[in-house]
């Protein structure tokens, strides 16, 4: 199931035939129907590419849309831990993970962390 969420939080991730979501759109995509709904994807159509509130990385802002807080706080630790930053533009100017890999790692963050299967 894991690797199954990954694919569908990838797969309409910028891309020329799918639906070109952002960042923080594909993560909430992954678990469409589980948490989030096609409204809750919608509504961060503007909350990609650090466009949120402090420049955070939108992956980690649709993460703590759906992970509990004290979830959300580990996963803003290990993410700082790892990059540097919880920062989009931090992120990308360390170039230790790249854009698909913050997606990633926040589907991933989620489903081992929080996901039950419903």
């Amino acid at each position: 199931m894991r690797n199954k969420l990954i694919e569908k939080g990838l797969e309409n991730f910028r891309t020329k035939n799918g639906a070109g979501f952002n960042c923080a759109q594909s993560v909430a995509y992954a678990f469409e129907e589980i948490y989030t709904s096609k409204e809750d994807v919608e509504s961060l159509n503007t909350s990609g590419g650090g466009n949120v509130e402090g420049g955070v990385c939108g992956s980690i802002y649709a993460a703590g849309k759906i992970l509990e807080k004290h979830k959300f706080e580990e996963l803003k630790k290990n993410f700082n831990e790892e990059t540097g930053s919880i920062k989009c533009r931090e992120i990308l100017k360390n170039k230790k993970i790249s854009c698909h890999e913050c997606v990633q790692k926040c589907v991933e963050f989620i489903h081992d962390k929080q996901y039950i299967n419903k």
